[in-house]
């Protein structure tokens, strides 16, 4: 039932994953649930809120039109597992499947912020 909520169910999985990074690109948010539950301090059940971490508006977008809460939240990012340390200061032999934990981002891989208008 999907209780006034737009979905769409695709049995080729080539047109599925076309269909959503179209979306992705055009800076829409994309509801995705897949499989089984999982139950754990983190668990999503499968499902995901999707959205493209390269728009500099996604984050607030998201925050207050689909989570409901104020707009400096952040996200926990996907990050393959064979790039985790790329991205992450993670110890060796350390794994966070789960996001049971927070680590710091390298250095190389932050974004230097936006300029203020004034300055």
């Amino acid at each position: 039932m999907s209780r006034g909520a737009a979905y769409e169910c695709y049995a080729d999985e080539t047109e599925l994953l076309e269909q959503t990074a179209r979306l992705l690109a055009d800076e829409k948010i994309v509801g995705w649930f897949q499989g089984r539950m999982e139950f754990g301090p983190r668990a999503l059940g499968a499902r995901s809120i999707l959205g493209d971490p390269r728009s500099p508006r996604m984050q607030a977008t998201m925050n207050l039109k689909t989570k409901f809460r104020e707009s400096f939240r952040p996200f926990a990012p996907c990050v393959l597992a064979e790039q985790t340390r790329e991205w992450f200061d993670l110890p060796p032999g350390q794994e966070s499947p789960t996001c049971c934990w927070w680590r710091p981002s390298c250095p190389s891989s932050a974004l230097p912020l936006p300029r203020s208008r004034g300055g």
